[in-house]
């Protein structure tokens, strides 16, 4: 369990049902979740006070650097705090586009939320 209040961005692109269960997990282990959608404007307004970033990924994963290259700023601040949550595929085009992403965590869906938490 987390310290109580440790603030993690839940970057998501549509809601699912996996989605929220994932937030409530994350909220019923301390985490103070605020969910932002996958763009600069929107991640940036949240980043600097978040300790960890979340990336649920889907379609964007594919088609949008300006978020990961915001993703490698916050990475690069907070050692280790940017975690990807998606298929194989979605994982892969990330990781395969972005350099950067030796200190991320990855999680392939569907995911164990026990592992998460």
């Amino acid at each position: 369990m987390q310290e109580m209040g440790t603030k993690l961005l839940l970057v998501k692109e549509e809601d699912s049902f996996l989605f929220h269960a994932l937030k409530n997990r994350l909220v019923e282990s301390g985490y103070e979740v605020v969910d932002v959608s996958p763009d600069v404007e929107s991640f940036s307004k949240y980043a600097e006070d978040a300790e960890i970033c979340l990336v649920y990924l889907g379609k964007y994963a594919e088609k949008s650097d300006a978020i990961f290259r915001e993703l490698v700023k916050f990475g690069e601040k907070k050692k280790n705090a940017v975690w990807l949550i998606g298929t194989i595929g979605e994982v892969s085009a990330v990781k395969n586009r972005i350099e950067e992403t030796a200190g991320w965590k990855s999680y392939k869906r569907p995911i164990n939320l026990d592992a998460l938490t």
